[in-house]
């Protein structure tokens, strides 16, 4: 059971929906909320506060049989979006992910500054591979880390630019 859920294939798509099975009074919309906004840089520290223990964190305790043991095994997406939204709309997630994609391929298409298109490249590879694998926190974590970081760095060249201009004139 340990590689499969490294593999991402169809096993760890029968594990995710075994875990459900056993889990299913478990996912919840708190618990929901809790999974998509604790990845964002800056709300993790809030919400780790709150005892609501993450899809991820269950999915490992599961998966190693040792209670709140968190070690690094991936809840696969699609699996998650099964867990909290059965069959049919267990791809949501990933769909999402996807029209970020579709958006920000948009974006970089208009983009002049290389070193935003440079970060835009990164966030586009991340999320447009969430069909192959990978968890739902993860990728919000890849997201915002990213934009934070760009948005950091942008906004010092603009001062920097303008202190430059400013000394000049």
């Amino acid at each position: 059971r340990f590689m499969e859920s490294y593999l991402l294939g169809p096993q760890s798509i029968a594990a995710g929906i075994e875990f459900k099975n056993l889990y299913a009074g478990y996912f919840s919309v708190t618990r929901l909320i809790f999974d998509i906004f604790r990845p964002f840089m800056g709300f993790n520290i809030i919400l780790k506060r709150f005892s609501v223990t993450p899809s991820i964190t269950l999915y490992n305790s599961w998966l190693s049989g040792v209670a709140g043991r968190s070690n690094g095994n991936f809840l696969q997406i699609t699996s998650q979006g099964y867990c909290y939204f059965g069959f049919f709309f267990s791809p949501l997630f990933t769909c999402i992910f996807l029209w970020i994609s579709v958006k920000i391929e948009n974006w970089m298409k208009k983009e002049t500054n290389l070193f935003v298109y440079f970060f835009l490249c990164y966030v586009f590879i991340r999320t447009s591979t969430c069909v192959l694998g990978g968890t739902m926190s993860g990728y919000i974590t890849n997201l915002s880390m990213t934009f934070l970081m760009c948005g950091f760095f942008v906004l010092l060249q603009k001062l920097f630019s303008s202190f430059v201009r400013r000394q000049r004139n």
